[in-house]
């Protein structure tokens, strides 16, 4: 068996040499190292490709933590205020309420004084009215 495969290498030689000469030969050296070289060359531009989309994920995650977290402060932030506006809201209703209730007694009680009012001129156009027809009846 080794003798075969050593006459296998010693025929494919002899083959190369008839067949290729041997500038093609050379050729076909000098691109397998050119052919490694694009290949390492391929492998690092990827690797910097994969580092970059990394680094680009990495800075996406970070804005996405920063834009969830300041959501929650601001959605925070909004319900204190809404909170804060509706205590406030409730707090000028019912003064208004109160206001109110004592803008109307404060009127009630000008409407029976102005009332009172109508009454004793009404009364006193009365006895007027009363005295005169007494004056020309005498």
């Amino acid at each position: 068996m080794v003798v075969l495969l050593h006459k296998v290498k010693r025929i494919t030689a002899q083959i190369t040499k008839k067949i290729l000469p041997k500038p093609v030969l050379q050729q076909i050296i000098v691109l397998e190292p050119q052919a490694n070289i694009d290949t390492t060359k391929e492998l690092t531009s990827l690797k910097d490709i994969v580092s970059s989309l990394d680094s680009e994920v990495d800075r996406i995650k970070d804005d996405a933590f920063i834009a969830k977290h300041t959501t929650l402060q601001f959605k925070r932030q909004l319900g204190t205020k809404i909170d804060g506006l509706e205590t406030s809201l409730v707090r000028h209703f019912n003064d208004s309420q109160r206001n109110l209730a004592s803008d109307i007694e404060l009127l009630k009680s000008q409407v029976v004084e102005i009332f009172e009012c109508l009454k004793e001129i009404s009364d006193a156009k009365k006895e007027e009215g009363q005295s005169s027809k007494n004056i020309w009846l005498l």
